[in-house]
């Protein structure tokens, strides 16, 4: 009986120790450390020197395509755009404003949500 009794009492004060340790672990004199402020970041463009697993680009001319190490971007406004083939890209090159458009427009169209009508 006592053994058992003895045995109940040193996880009970395990338990509890385990509770108030971190407590007392930290220095009262010294005070809490206050959490950083947030910095603000700005969205770098997409590097061309990273891997290209799971990922997809939408081209200006609409389609939805794998990139590669071989895949052609174009840059307006410090952001790049993918072109699906060679010819894409000298179309995009010629008129960056319109090629990053309608690709925008194409990814806008792709991430809407489904309505109704289409599900049927």
């Amino acid at each position: 009986m006592f053994k058992k009794l003895g045995l109940v009492m040193l996880m009970v004060a395990a338990f509890c120790l385990m509770q108030i340790a971190p407590a007392m672990a930290s220095d009262p004199a010294k005070p809490a450390a206050q959490p950083e402020a947030k910095k603000e970041t700005t969205a770098k463009p997409m590097a061309h020197q990273h891997t290209y697993a799971n990922e997809v680009a939408v081209c200006g001319c609409g389609k939805l395509f794998v990139p590669d190490a071989n895949t052609k971007y174009i840059e307006y406004k410090g952001k790049e755009y993918a072109c699906c083939t060679e010819g894409c890209h000298k179309m995009a090159s010629g008129n960056p404003e319109a090629a990053a458009k309608a690709s925008e427009e194409q990814l806008a169209k792709l991430m809407a949500p489904a309505t109704t009508a289409e599900k049927k």
